[in-house]
């Protein structure tokens, strides 16, 4: 692939982590080359990839083991394969995972180098918002608008939006992230048919749902983890001291954040950002407050998870836990999981 494919400047905001070494030395060479040995083309690409994304000052890849961090980015990108004899086809994954794992993130991260190689793109942020709130026609309206750069689509049924973004986009090699879809009508009115999207298109699809992916019939489906402990002390000190560390008066409590938050980015990046610039007191007072009264930003998201529920759902996970309200948390683990 051509270099100019990796000259797009990068926003910081939509960017968690870059690969701290330039010369691809040490532990990333090793890794490098145990895949050179399988993915030969793919790696020289990937190499080129972390080379441009490496002089992008931003958090360090230390909040990833440097070769887990190529293993993650580096199987996403072979998925989205875009060579030129990869283009007789077009190409659905899907990012599956937990509310506040990292999916939205590393879309961004795989859309942001290759976007300029498509002839239309887009990231759709929020679709499930967007089509409660204002329904599946403006859905459809959104995406044509935002790829074909255009206003004044004028339709009013879903039916009729799928036969014109099937026949305006049919010729076009397009690049679309559909981000947090929870419901299988947002892929019949956004994706419709693969015939609908030019050959060589990519159209990359967040949601926590694996189920939705499957019926679908998506080509791959890739799953982010959470962070191990070191991971999450190292992501909760940049966001709450900008080190890589937490001091010495600090480190029990950041431990203490760290266990709560349970691997989570999101949830490591809210409460970081929450206890930047407090002190040892104010860290004390707000941590020992914190399973009664988490940031709003993490309920909303846990508020998002129940609200996904099938009403069935949402009867089962009520009975099941309204009963144990104020009862003490090792108590009910230990009814539940035995």
């Amino acid at each position: 692939m051509q270099d100019h494919l990796y000259t797009q400047e990068v926003h910081r905001p939509s960017i968690c982590c870059f690969i701290k070494q330039r010369e691809q030395t040490g532990k990333v060479e090793e890794a490098f080359a145990k895949q050179e040995k399988r993915f030969k083309e793919q790696t020289v690409r990937w190499r080129t990839i972390l080379t441009k994304v490496a002089n992008i000052k931003g958090w360090d890849s230390n909040n990833r083991h440097e070769s887990e961090f190529i293993g993650d980015i580096g199987k996403l990108h072979c998925k989205i394969d875009i060579r030129d004899d990869k283009d007789d086809c077009v190409r659905i994954i899907g990012i599956c995972g937990l509310c506040g794992i990292g999916k939205t993130t590393l879309a961004r991260f795989v859309y942001t180098p290759i976007s300029s190689h498509f002839e239309g793109k887009c990231i759709f942020a929020d679709v499930r918002e967007v089509a409660e709130k204002d329904g599946l026609v403006c859905l459809q309206k959104q995406l044509l608008c935002q790829i074909l750069l255009e206003e004044g689509f004028n339709f009013f049924d879903v039916n009729e939006g799928n036969d014109i973004i099937s026949c305006r986009l049919s010729h076009n090699k397009v690049l679309i992230v559909l981000d947090d879809v929870d419901n299988f009508q947002h892929l019949k009115c956004l994706v419709g048919k693969r015939a609908s999207f030019g050959l060589g298109s990519r159209i990359i699809i967040t949601t926590r749902y694996e189920h939705l992916l499957q019926a679908y019939g998506v080509d791959d489906v890739y799953k982010p983890t959470t962070l191990n402990a070191n991971e999450a002390l190292h992501l909760f000190s940049l966001k709450a001291l900008e080190s890589d560390t937490p001091e010495n008066d600090l480190l029990e409590l950041s431990k203490r954040v760290v266990e709560y938050a349970d691997g989570l980015p999101l949830a490591l990046e809210v409460f970081g950002s929450f206890l930047a610039g407090r002190d040892v007191s104010q860290w004390r007072s707000a941590i020992e407050r914190l399973e009664n009264d988490s940031k709003k930003e993490i309920l909303d998201r846990l508020q998002i998870s129940f609200d996904g529920l099938e009403e069935m759902e949402m009867n089962i996970f009520l009975n099941t836990a309204c009963p144990f309200k104020g009862e003490d948390k090792d108590l009910v683990t230990k009814i539940l999981v035995g």
